[in-house]
């Protein structure tokens, strides 16, 4: 115990109390700042990696753009394929709407044919007229013919003979009573 009194017999209880103050006061600082180097540490590793994910994410940029730009194309190519069978589509209809029009003035100018046939002949219809509703009927029937795209006979020939006829008013009984018994 002689060498330990040597070496620290001059050192009273105060010195020794502020030793050990000192040195729990050095551990105290110790930790704190350990603990803030390590906290300053992942807050570095962290936004080290998140560095490194937008850097990777980055590097990907070219390789996205060339998809989006494939997958430009391949909207362009779908978008040029629906265009052009629409177009096809749009080419039908008009042909089916042509093909319909064709008949449907075929149809309306055999039965203005017929209509003719039976009004303008001196035997069916000895008084050559007509009541207002007949007249009607066939120009309505002529006007849906022309809309369809009809022409030809029925307007240097038909239209002029149609156009002598008398038209008898439906209010004058009289006289459709007496074209009705010529027509029997």
């Amino acid at each position: 115990m002689e060498p330990f009194i040597k070496v620290f017999g001059e050192i009273s209880l105060a010195t020794a109390v502020y030793f050990i103050a000192a040195a729990v006061f050095l551990w105290a600082v110790y930790r704190k700042c350990r603990k803030e180097i390590i906290k300053q540490y992942a807050k570095k590793k962290k936004e080290k990696e998140q560095l490194q994910r937008i850097l990777a994410q980055v590097e990907q940029y070219p390789k996205w753009r060339e998809q989006s730009i494939e997958i430009q194309k391949q909207y362009n190519k779908e978008i040029a394929e629906l265009k052009e069978r629409q177009e096809k589509n749009i080419q039908n209809v008009k042909e089916l709407q042509e093909e319909l029009n064709r008949r449907e003035a075929s149809s309306l100018r055999n039965q203005m044919l017929t209509l003719y046939r039976y009004y303008s002949s001196t035997k069916k219809n000895p008084m050559q007229a007509w009541s207002k509703m007949e007249s009607k009927a066939f120009w309505d029937m002529y006007e849906d013919y022309r809309r369809a795209g009809g022409n030809g006979h029925m307007e240097t020939v038909v239209k002029p003979v149609m156009n002598t006829l008398e038209v008898i008013e439906m209010k004058d009984t009289e006289r459709l009573k007496e074209l009705m018994e010529t027509r029997a």
